[in-house]
């Protein structure tokens, strides 16, 4: 989709630095749109000389973490029609060593985000909250079927946790403060600028390099593969068009094992 109501001008993107969120800022930014990025530069950022978006007049970077930050200030000053979540500690291997961290990262700050939109609640200002979440909040599929919004959340790690509890967050905010919300659950994204250490990266770089690839397991584990750029699609589609206060899944269709994933990579590079 390739436009966003005039109705919204200004958005707050956090994590606009990282690979789904840079995906969103560059296409928002060419829209003409306002972009704030506020991002605490972890690891998994595109590095520096790859982002292009910096060069646009209409945007604006704070480069910080969102729990040291005095987000009520910085998001009155700049008024935003629409604040869109995506910053997290996504890895899961690293929720697993450290899950109090991944907790501050995507809990806590979520309602510290919260807090802030309900700040300009009392100032006039009501901008839409989107929370991007994962289908990982649904647990794990069995040899068939698929998750949907009525799925049963049931996550099995500390990092698909922490995101269930930011989207219970999010509904009690709607529910006790009336924050107008949408959450979207994504399956497994791939594309441009993502960080080297997923599968897609890593066996391209693998290759390049000519070094060994491991395979972890037995390689069947199955997930369902959406490409960055139509996620950013689905997601200004439902700026425009979705039911507020709702949420939504996204996804392909195209589900594919890690080794069919793996196979197919090999066989294009020779």
């Amino acid at each position: 989709m390739s436009y966003i109501s005039d109705k919204i001008n200004k958005i707050c993107i956090t994590g606009g630095n990282g690979f789904i969120g840079s995906a969103f800022a560059r296409r928002v930014l060419a829209l003409k749109k306002e972009v704030l990025n506020i991002d605490a530069g972890f690891e998994g950022s595109v590095p520096v000389q790859n982002r292009t978006w910096e060069s646009y007049g209409n945007y604006k970077l704070i480069e910080q973490d969102i729990n040291k930050l005095d987000l009520s200030i910085k998001l009155l000053s700049f008024k935003p029609d629409l604040i869109i979540h995506f910053a997290a500690q996504s890895h899961v291997d690293e929720s697993i060593a450290n899950p109090q961290m991944t907790y501050d990262n995507n809990l806590t700050a979520t309602i510290n985000l919260l807090e802030a939109t309900r700040s300009l609640y009392g100032n006039g200002l009501r901008p839409l909250f989107i929370y991007v979440s994962t289908d990982e909040v649904f647990g794990s599929l069995g040899s068939s079927g698929q998750f949907n919004e009525n799925s049963q959340i049931l996550p099995r790690s500390p990092y698909s946790a922490s995101k269930a509890a930011g989207e219970h967050a999010v509904y009690a905010w709607h529910s006790t403060y009336d924050i107008a919300y949408l959450i979207t659950n994504c399956s497994n994204n791939f594309g441009e600028y993502q960080h080297k250490s997923k599968l897609i990266p890593k066996l391209i770089n693998s290759l390049y390099l000519d070094e060994t690839f491991p395979i972890y397991g037995t390689g069947l584990n199955v997930r369902e593969w959406l490409y960055v750029e139509d996620h950013v699609d689905a997601i200004i589609h439902l700026i425009n068009k979705g039911n507020v206060n709702d949420r939504y899944g996204i996804g392909s269709d195209v589900e594919l094992s890690n080794i069919d994933i793996i196979s197919k990579i090999i066989e294009f590079h020779n």
